[in-house]
């Protein structure tokens, strides 16, 4: 009986950790660029444009690739699609930030029209 109840316990713990792990390895980059990219796809709609990142906060150069892997996959299923330079359309974006919180700003250019979208993001 002994057996059967330790056993019971030690796979609900592993279950347990199993269930935590997913959330643990997510990048706290996940929840801006999704935000970013529902306010961008609502400005351009679904096409092609050309996506350029600029760092103007402490966020590490190594994170950017991710940043913008989580951009172009979010984009994407908004029908969004990064492409070259020679697009029409162009997504600009700005990581910022000042004591408080980090502020993401996208200028959304189509044509000669030119929107911006701002996302904060906690530090």
């Amino acid at each position: 009986m002994k057996l059967v109840w330790l056993v019971a316990v030690i796979v609900s713990g592993l279950t347990g950790l199993m269930a935590q792990k997913p959330n643990a390895s997510r990048s706290p980059w996940e929840q801006p660029a999704a935000s970013l990219a529902d306010e961008i796809a609502g400005i351009l709609g679904p096409g092609q444009a050309h996506l350029t990142i600029r760092n103007q906060s402490t966020i590490s150069v190594g994170e950017i690739p991710r940043i913008r892997r989580l951009l172009e996959q979010d984009l994407k299923t908004h029908g969004v699609l990064a492409s070259g330079a020679e697009s029409a359309n162009a997504i600009r974006i700005t990581l910022s930030e000042n004591t408080r919180e980090r502020l993401w700003v996208a200028e959304v250019i189509e044509g000669s029209e030119t929107r911006v979208a701002m996302v904060h993001v906690e530090l």
